[in-house]
């Protein structure tokens, strides 16, 4: 299990992976960095939504809430990687 809270680093969400996108929150992530996140790689089927933008990135729907934001993230994260996160 991992924990979706910064330690350390400048975040406006203290939460690694989710950004302020004006009022609302989404988050935005590379297969590299899910795999830094959790040692683990990402499931081969889950492949093509890193893939569909030129840059690899995944860019999330908005969020109203940072809370919704987190519980979001750490259901994307257990799905595309098979490990539980904490917020």
């Amino acid at each position: 299990m991992v924990s979706l809270l910064k330690q350390n680093g400048n975040s406006s969400t203290g939460v690694h992976m989710l950004q302020r996108s004006g009022k609302k929150f989404k988050f935005r992530c590379s297969i590299d960095t899910l795999e830094r996140f959790t040692s683990a790689s990402v499931k081969a089927e889950h492949l093509k939504q890193f893939t569909a933008r030129k840059d690899g990135v995944y860019h999330s729907e908005l969020f109203d809430t940072l809370e919704q934001g987190k519980a979001e993230l750490c259901a994307f994260v257990k799905k595309v990687t098979g490990i539980t996160c904490t917020a």
